[in-house]
């Protein structure tokens, strides 16, 4: 900012998009069991970081892909003007 002119834009600039039929969707379990493999080769039970990223996944893992859609919608449902 000493450097360059900056400035502030006046909206949001991210665009969130729920896709049933793209690749995260139908191909959702297999993902995260590759992920999850790939936490558990890699795990070191002194770092917390990990202890979250495997309970993550394992959530993501038995939550129904319907439930997660719902709390999705819920978390980035556009919000009204204050």
């Amino acid at each position: 900012m000493e450097r360059y002119d900056c400035a502030n834009l006046p909206e949001l600039g991210l665009y969130y998009e729920l896709n049933e039929g793209g690749i995260s969707a139908t191909k959702r379990r297999r993902q995260i069991a590759s992920t999850l493999a790939l936490a558990l080769r890699y795990f070191d039970p002194l770092n917390p970081c990990d202890w979250l990223g495997v309970a993550k996944n394992l959530l993501h893992f038995v939550t129904p892909y319907s439930t997660l859609q719902r709390a999705k919608r819920l978390l980035f449902a556009p919000r009204g003007a204050a």
